[in-house]
């Protein structure tokens, strides 16, 4: 409570993402792992991952995918996800039950409750 209030920043995973990622035309450098802004980028999620398996032979399958709350620190609130979701409702019933997003939603529908879903990075 005596810190610098913009310090709350330093601990936001989505705002750090897009700042890692916006700054080169929306590719993030070399050594940030891949990762989409939940729910905000479900389909485009899916889809990339669609995309991957439709070409299948020679892509290298992502170790899993972390799923990180917005805020917390340490490994607090970060859950992984072994396998890729099929679709977009199914993306959602992994990462949000009913009452997180029922509970995150505003007057226009949008979803407050944004999931940071980032690559697990394999061994080289």
């Amino acid at each position: 409570p005596f810190d610098d209030a913009r310090l709350i920043h330093l601990d936001d995973k989505v705002l750090l993402h897009r700042m890692m990622t916006w700054g080169g035309g929306g590719s993030a450098p070399a050594f940030w792992p891949r990762g989409y802004v939940l729910p905000d980028e479900a389909d485009s999620f899916v889809a990339d991952q669609q995309k991957k398996n439709a070409i299948g032979v020679g892509q290298k399958e992502p170790a899993g995918w972390i799923l990180k709350d917005r805020a917390g620190y340490g490994s607090h609130g970060n859950r992984i996800m072994q396998s890729t979701p099929d679709d977009e409702d199914a993306l959602r019933s992994i990462v949000y039950d009913a009452t997180d997003v029922e509970n995150a939603t505003d007057v226009d529908g949008k979803c407050h409750n944004q999931v940071l879903c980032q690559e697990i990075i394999g061994p080289p």
